[in-house]
């Protein structure tokens, strides 16, 4: 068995398999109840069945290894990389034959995924193709010479190491050029100093890699709440549903070690679905911790824990930080920090140099009566128990109070503070709700498509075929989520053709409601198509969340015929029924543009200024309980066309004065709102 130091899981590993894979633990965990347990396993019951479905289509992080030069080329676990890191030894003068075997062997010491390469041009083809991992680059003396050059300034190049017989031949990298290169680690010629070097730098980048990736748009460790509510509460929901599970704690452990880091930071949900039994484990285990912790606290008569986190940041990264002051960020993975700012201080500061970045000391603030995401000491898990390391559940969320720069110590201080779970619970809670308890099955489908992940959405649904078969009552759904899928790519053909067969499902089980909803959507799909007379037959008078999207398409069908009347009686019937609607900031802005809509039409296209007027009064009057300021734009231009068009004495001048007088009221301009009673 490989001697295989996995530095990335080490902690985490040891605490999610504490008593003997937490045979002793109960079997629900029931933290937050958001929907019921039965549901959950249900649902989850039906993952497990599909997941050989799932994963044997395409395997994980696959890559192929270069094949124009096949012949020069190595590479370890055929060709899968799970890990978050590569190591590529780059030898034109080693035999790909004899020496590989041996030579994987020293490197999976410090790192599972190897690569051998013994033609330049072939390692400069697999550095390209690499878009997640980071790079641990071994360069032989003459292939230094001839490769650093192409490759030092590649962004997922971590660093690099010059390995060779005679030293002072290459020292000038790191004497004379060593501003130029400064990824360059150092120059080795035995293998023992090379190895130890590698493993530190590893070492270092893991437990960086969820801070330097704050705001980045591929791997989202940690991400701006305020911006991406909507995804992170699915992502969260995600993560309950997980947690409700029975399963076999002793399966494959191991192998979900493989992808987990990658997998949470990336948001790949299929590499979650193999990994929910690791995460069930984990995150009860720091449930758990959590309860020991705060009982800890209590006997210390403080509710309080300060723990850091050391790392580099960019400029653009902590202007980020900056800009974002008072709003709440949050973590997708599992966040390591350490009771130490001493510890903090030496991750921040060590590791391989790098060019435009800087220093970041975090400071996190925890008061244990008001967080629910757990946390826990795991210094006892450790195998470097002095760093004292603290380590967060999933989801973690904070709000950014400071960053500040210390001049004389030339480092940067992010304060952050704990934000209760329960924020966000009733956003979570609304979006499952809106499943049923027959529909439970189907959550992940939904999940998937609203979050924009269409083709893994499909794949997953279409897997949902086999499972349940032609006839089965949930394939109509399947089918109105493929097509839902299709239509946000703008596939109408594909997405009616899925759209015709959940409607003819629907109603030939008489499901007249869904089948309505259906209609509404084949109707977009003809409409997104120009096929305006296909779209106007699909017209229902079902009112639900679905009708307003009905009349808004038959009124601009009603506007491309020049029919503008018709257009307006639609969008007000819609206006009607977003008001119901704006609980959430998707639903306030389709209420907005319906409105926007409406106030365009009626300004360019009716003649009537009478009429404008009142369209005009109408839209900014309903804006009033939600949108004041927006409506003062509305309730002025009403006013100003009452005043050319109506008698002094029109009740409906007044009626514009007293909103008029509403709007700035909001505003605080009490003596122009006088002005207008």
């Amino acid at each position: 068995m490989q001697q295989n130091q996995r530095f990335a899981q080490t902690n985490v590993n040891k605490l999610a398999m504490n008593n003997g894979g937490m045979s002793s633990l109960p079997a629900t965990y029931n933290h937050i109840q958001i929907i019921t347990a039965y549901q959950l396993k249900q649902l989850l019951g039906n993952f497990v069945r599909l997941l050989p479905l799932t994963i044997n289509k395409k395997p994980l992080h696959h890559r192929q290894v270069p094949t124009t030069f096949s012949s020069s080329i190595f590479a370890s676990n055929q060709n899968q990389n799970k890990e978050e890191t590569t190591l590529i030894w780059c030898d034109k003068n080693i035999d790909i034959h004899d020496d590989t075997k041996k030579r994987t062997e020293l490197l999976q010491q410090v790192n599972d995924y190897i690569l051998i390469c013994s033609n330049l041009d072939t390692c400069l083809e697999y550095i390209n193709q690499i878009k997640t991992e980071k790079l641990f680059l071994i360069l032989s003396g003459q292939s230094a010479d001839e490769m650093i050059d192409k490759v030092h300034d590649y962004k997922q190049v971590d660093s690099i190491y010059i390995f060779c017989i005679n030293n002072i031949k290459y020292e000038h990298y790191l004497k004379e050029d060593h501003e130029k290169y400064y990824k360059l680690v150092g120059i080795y010629t035995e293998h023992e100093s090379l190895l130890r070097a590698i493993q530190e730098n590893i070492r270092y980048l893991i437990k960086q890699s969820q801070a330097t990736s704050l705001f980045e748009q591929d791997e989202r460790s940690m991400r701006n709440l305020s911006s991406e509510l909507h995804n992170f509460d699915a992502f969260r929901a995600f993560k309950y549903v997980l947690l409700k599970t029975d399963y076999d704690r002793e399966q494959a452990k191991r192998e979900m070690l493989e992808t987990f880091n990658k997998a949470l930071r990336t948001e790949d949900y299929e590499a979650l679905l193999i990994l929910r039994f690791f995460i069930n484990d984990l995150c009860e285990n720091l449930r758990l911790k959590y309860d020991d912790l705060k009982q800890r606290q209590e006997q210390l008569g403080s509710s309080t824990v300060v723990s850091y986190r050391g790392s580099k940041l960019s400029s653009p990264e902590i202007y980020n930080l900056k800009y974002n002051i008072g709003k709440s960020i949050a973590t997708n993975g599992f966040l390591s920090t350490s009771r130490s700012k001493h510890v903090a201080n030496i991750f921040a500061k060590k590791g391989a140099k790098r060019l435009g970045v800087e220093t970041v000391i975090v400071e996190i603030h925890v008061d244990t009566t008001k967080l629910t995401t757990a946390l826990a000491d795991i210094a006892e898990y450790s195998d470097y128990p002095n760093e004292q390391e603290v380590l967060f559940d999933l989801g973690a969320s904070f709000t950014i109070d400071n960053v500040t720069y210390d001049e004389k110590d030339k480092i940067w201080l992010v304060k952050l503070s704990s934000v209760s779970e329960e924020v966000l619970t009733n956003d979570i809670q609304t979006l499952l709700k809106r499943c049923t308890e027959t529909e439970m099955n189907l959550l992940l489908g939904e999940l998937l498509v609203r979050m924009g992940y269409y083709s893994k959405c499909r794949k997953y649904l279409e897997n949902l075929f086999d499972l349940y078969g032609n006839e089965h009552e949930y394939m109509a759904k399947i089918y109105e989520l493929i097509g839902w899928s299709y239509t946000d790519e703008k596939e109408y053909d594909q997405a009616i053709l899925n759209y015709e067969k959940a409607f003819d499902r629907y109603s030939s089980s008489n499901r007249w409601e869904d089948a309505s909803k259906v209609a509404s959507d084949i109707a977009a799909c003809y409409y997104g198509k120009e096929d305006k007379n296909a779209a106007k037959t699909c017209k229902c008078n079902h009112h639900d969340d679905k009708i307003v999207q009905i009349y808004e398409n038959i009124g601009l069908t009603y506007r491309d015929d020049g029919n503008y009347v018709q257009t307006i009686v639609y969008f007000q019937e819609s206006e009607k029924l977003r008001i119901k609607y704006v609980t959430f900031w998707k639903e306030r802005k389709a209420y907005t543009q319906c409105l926007i809509k409406t106030y365009e039409i009626c300004e360019t296209k009716i003649t009537s200024q009478e009429k404008q007027a009142q369209c005009l009064f109408d839209i900014g009057h309903r804006l009033l309980i939600d949108d004041k300021d927006y409506a003062f734009k509305f309730v002025s231009k009403a006013l100003e066309i009452r005043l050319l068009v109506l008698k002094s004495d029109d009740v409906n001048i007044g009626f514009s004065h007293y909103d008029m007088a509403a709007c700035y009221k909001t505003m605080n301009m009490f003596d122009m709102a006088i002005e207008h009673l």
